[in-house]
C-alpha cells in the first residue's frame, strides 16, 4: 500500500470495468480482466492530475477482482481497511465493479457504524484503460473530490454512498437498472443525497446523522441466508419445501409481489410456516422496483403476516440480504431480537420503522359474564416522537367471532385499570368496532391511528381494554400484536 504524509483520500482498488484491459494486448477482441494497480496508476492521466491537487493513497486487493467474484469476506477486508486507516484521511473511494456495487454499498452501511466520514463506491461502464471515450474518468474525479471535502468545500457526506453516471446515491438504497448506460443506478425510493453538472450540489438534508456517536464496525457475517423470488407455480412444486428446510439456513429474503402479496396454497404456507417453526428469519420485500411492502392490506399478504414473516417496506433486495447478514452474525442477538432490528431502520435503508409489543398469553375468549379483557401495560422500546408515528394498529392473532346477529360490537379502550368503567367520553376511549362472524380463527386488525394521535412514543407504557357487550356474542384470540409504524 502506498502511503503519503496525511490527509488526502484513501482509495480501494479492487477490480472491476473502470480497471479492465484486454486479457491479450495484441487482440482487440479478448475477454477484458482487471489490470494490476500498477498498471492502472501508470496509464491513468485523471489519477495524475488528482494527486496534485491532494494526496491519494491506495489499497489494492492482492488480485483484482471481477465483481461476480466479490464475497462477503472482501466485505471484511473493506472494512478492516477503513477501520485501521479510519483517523488518518478525509474519506475512502472504492473503485468496484458494477454488477454487485449495490450489494457491497449495502453491506457495508451496516458494518460501518456511525461513520462519520465519506465512503464512496464507484466504477464505470467502460473500461478507462484503452478508451479515450469512458464515463470512469468523470465518475473517478467527482468521487475524489467528494470524499475529501476539505479539498473540495463540500458537506461531509457521514454515509456509505455511490456515485455513478452525475448521480449521488446513498449506498444501501441504490439499485443497478442497466447494464450499457452511464446512467446505471437508480434510487427508486429515496431522493439523490447530490447531482454532479457544471458543479457538486448536495443535499444536507437528506443525509444520515451519526454526530457524537463512536465509529465502530461489524465483521461477524452469516452467509446462511438466501433471496427467493416467488412465481407463478412456486406453490406447486416442492421447491419451497427443500430450500425452505436446508440444515443451516437462518434467513430468507422473500421477493414477493407488489405489495407482499405471495400464493394462499397451503402447501406453500405450510412450508414457511414450518421455517418459522425453525426459527427461520423471513423477511419480505416487493419484486417492484418503487413502491412498498404493506402487510394486511391484501388478503394474499395476510397470511404470510399470520405466518410470522416480517416486513421489509421500501427496502432493496441487495439491502435486505446483506442486512439479515450483517444482523444474524451478531452471536449476542437472539432470533427475536434480529426479527424486531430486521423492521427498523438502521441505517437510511428504508423509510419505516415497526416496533411492536406482543402479548402472547394464550388463548383469550370474551363472553357471557366476562365480557372485558386488559392487556397488561407494556413499554413501547425505540427512540421516536410521537409526531413520527404514522400508524398505530391493534392486531387479534387467531381470532373467532360469534354473535347471535352480525357484526358483533368490540370496544376498545386506552390504559384503563381493570375496576374503571367503560366510560366513552373519557379520553380513554378509542372507538367501537364492528366486526364480522367467523368460526374460522383469522387475524382481528383495529386501526388506532387517529385515536392514539400524540399519545404514542418511545418509552411509554400501554396497556388496553378490548370489550364486547354482553348480549351473547362471543371473542376469542391466541395472541394479540400492537403495531407502530414510525416514518423515518
Amino acid at each position: 500500500m502506498s502511503q503519503s504524509s496525511s490527509g488526502g483520500v484513501l482509495l480501494l482498488y479492487t477490480g472491476g470495468s473502470t480497471t479492465c484491459w484486454g486479457d491479450d494486448r495484441y487482440d482487440p477482441n479478448s475477454p477484458l480482466v482487471s489490470a494490476p494497480w500498477s498498471v492502472f496508476e501508470r496509464e491513468v492521466h485523471c489519477l495524475k492530475v488528482m494527486r496534485e491537487k491532494f494526496p491519494i493513497d491506495c489499497y489494492a486487493f492482492s488480485q483484482p477482482l471481477d465483481s461476480t467474484d466479490i464475497q462477503p469476506g472482501h466485505w471484511v477486508e473493506m472494512v478492516e481497511v477503513i477501520e485501521r486507516h479510519y483517523d488518518r484521511y478525509e474519506g475512502f473511494v472504492i473503485l468496484h465493479g458494477t454488477d454487485t456495487m449495490a450489494f457491497t454499498a449495502a453491506a457495508l452501511s451496516f458494518m460501518l457504524e456511525n461513520l462519520g466520514k465519506p465512503v464512496v463506491l464507484t466504477g464505470s461502464q467502460l473500461p478507462i484503460l484503452g478508451n479515450p471515450r469512458n464515463d470512469g474518468e468523470q465518475n473517478l474525479i467527482t468521487a475524489l473530490l467528494i470524499a475529501n471535502p476539505s479539498y473540495s468545500g463540500l458537506p461531509v457526506i457521514p454515509e456509505v454512498c455511490i456515485y455513478f453516471g452525475g448521480k449521488l446515491l446513498r449506498g444501501n438504497r441504490a439499485r443497478k437498472l442497466s447494464s450499457k448506460n452511464f446512467d446505471a443506478f437508480h434510487s427508486p425510493n429515496y431522493p439523490l443525497l447530490g447531482t454532479a453538472g457544471d458543479r457538486i450540489r448536495i443535499e444536507e438534508s437528506l443525509l444520515c446523522c451519526s454526530e457524537g456517536l463512536d465509529f465502530r464496525t461489524k465483521r461477524s457475517l452469516c452467509t446462511d441466508v438466501i433471496s427467493l423470488q416467488i412465481f407463478p407455480g412456486i406453490q406447486n412444486s416442492d421447491l419451497m419445501e427443500r430450500l425452505l428446510h436446508l440444515p443451516r439456513l437462518r434467513g430468507i429474503v422473500l421477493n414477493t409481489y407488489g405489495a407482499g402479496n405471495a400464493p394462499t396454497d397451503v402447501s406453500f404456507l405450510q412450508a414457511i410456516e414450518r421455517a418459522r417453526e425453525k426459527g427461520v428469519i423471513l423477511l419480505n420485500v416487493s419484486q417492484c422496483i418503487e413502491g412498498m411492502v404493506e402487510l394486511g392490506v391484501y388478503e394474499t399478504s395476510v397470511s404470510l403476516l399470520e405466518r410470522g414473516v416480517l416486513s421489509g417496506f421500501d427496502i432493496t433486495p441487495e439491502a435486505a440480504l446483506c442486512k439479515l447478514m450483517v444482523l444474524l452474525g451478531e452471536e449476542d442477538l437472539s432470533t427475536e431480537e434480529v426479527a424486531g432490528l430486521v423492521q427498523r431502520n438502521l441505517a437510511g435503508e428504508q423509510s419505516y420503522s415497526l416496533y411492536s409489543v406482543v402479548y402472547d398469553l394464550g388463548l383469550v375468549s370474551l363472553g357471557g359474564e366476562e365480557n372485558r379483557y386488559r392487556f397488561p401495560g407494556r413499554e413501547l422500546g425505540g427512540h421516536f416522537r410521537s409526531s413520527e408515528v404514522e400508524r398505530v394498529v391493534l392486531r387479534l392473532r387467531g381470532g373467532v367471532v360469534e354473535a347471535a346477529e352480525s357484526p358483533l360490537e368490540v370496544r376498545i379502550f386506552f390504559n384503563l385499570s381493570r375496576e374503571d368503567p367503560l366510560d366513552e367520553a373519557r379520553s380513554s376511549f378509542l372507538g367501537r368496532f364492528y366486526r364480522q362472524v367467523s368460526s374460522v380463527p383469522r387475524t382481528l386488525s383495529f386501526d388506532l391511528t387517529s385515536a392514539l394521535r400524540g399519545r404514542v412514543f418511545s418509552g411509554v407504557r400501554l396497556s388496553f381494554t378490548v370489550a364486547i357487550s354482553s348480549g351473547g356474542g362471543r371473542l376469542s384470540w391466541r395472541q394479540a400484536e400492537l403495531s407502530v409504524y414510525v416514518r423515518e
